[in-house]
């Protein structure tokens, strides 16, 4: 074999070897499922199996009243527990004061208030038919409820 054969050969395995790598750190990264993974839940009844992080957001503040076709019922966590604001943050966008001045605003102009909230999420959502909330991962039970989307 000729050196420039030789170059040749290496250069072309650098360049496939380079292009297998590229395109493995280019494909969207799976992430390990951590204990504060926010769930977005939802009771059995519930006719969906995902939901976006839109979907969810246009639920939670009540500019959509359905899903799949039917009723749902957003469940809140305690303002200012650390998994309310986690949701906030990941799943409204939104500060503290944003979503109270959210609220007021809809309460004056609409008589909206803002969703039930509830000390335990998970087994609010189990308990009230055709509802949907949120929980951290470490605190989820099997068979309580669905996993609609993790975030």
């Amino acid at each position: 074999m000729t050196r420039t054969n030789r170059k040749t050969k290496l250069f072309l395995l650098f360049a496939v070897m380079g292009g297998v790598l590229a395109a493995l750190t280019s494909a969207t990264p799976v992430e390990a499922e951590g204990p504060d993974d926010l769930l977005i839940i939802a009771n059995r009844n519930v006719k969906a199996s995902k939901i976006s992080p839109e979907e969810a957001k246009a639920i939670f503040l009540k500019k959509k009243a359905t899903f799949k076709g039917r009723k749902v019922i957003p469940i809140n966590a305690r303002d200012g527990s650390s998994l309310r604001k986690a949701f906030r943050s990941r799943v409204l966008g939104m500060g503290g004061n944003e979503e109270k001045a959210y609220w007021e605003e809809l309460k004056v102009k609409k008589g909206e208030s803002s969703p039930t909230e509830f000390g335990n999420t998970l087994k609010a959502v189990f308990s009230v038919k055709g509802s949907i909330g949120y929980c951290k991962r470490k605190d989820f039970k099997d068979g309580a409820a669905k996993v609609l989307a993790v975030l």
